[in-house]
């Protein structure tokens, strides 16, 4: 379904922009928030690039992983980006995965729809914002079960 007078935006999104342009504003711009033990100013998100989404599996789950996979690649063509699959432990994963990448502005459409979608499988979810350790960890969204992540690849010689 689309929204009215717009033919190619889903309603969701329709909805989703009118909500975001009717709320009222959390601060100025001026104000800070505090994440972390660090003051962020709002400006400040300008500096995530993109998003990574990582899909967890289990050898017992990994038909579902496939069947999820399929549907981002269906529903999402030409908005993201699959990575290869990843039997074993790379990076910071200690679990079997593949990675999901896209761009911020399709955030609104892919994270409720793996929400919704995700077949019981953990996902995270991290902003690409040049502090690798942060995105995986203080700036990390879970689905399901919380899972370990293997700090020691970000520690610096």
């Amino acid at each position: 379904m689309t929204g009215p007078g717009n033919d190619s935006l889903p309603l969701s999104s329709v909805f989703l922009d009118v909500a975001i342009r009717l709320a009222p504003p959390m601060f100025d711009g001026h104000q800070k928030r505090v994440t972390g033990g660090k003051s962020m100013a709002e400006s400040e998100i300008d500096v995530i690039s993109s998003y990574h989404a990582h899909i967890y599996y289990q050898p017992n789950t990994r038909k579902t992983a496939i069947a999820i996979r399929d549907a981002l690649d269906a529903r999402f063509k030409g908005a993201i980006r699959l990575g290869r699959w990843h039997e074993k432990k790379i990076g910071p994963h200690t679990r079997s995965m593949y990675q999901v990448a896209f761009y911020r502005t399709v955030f609104p459409e892919i994270v409720p729809w793996l929400a919704l979608n995700r077949g019981g499988l953990t996902v995270l979810v991290h902003p690409e914002s040049g502090d690798s350790l942060s995105d995986h960890t203080d700036h990390a969204i879970w689905m399901g079960e919380v899972l370990d992540i293997d700090r020691s690849i970000f520690l610096k010689d």
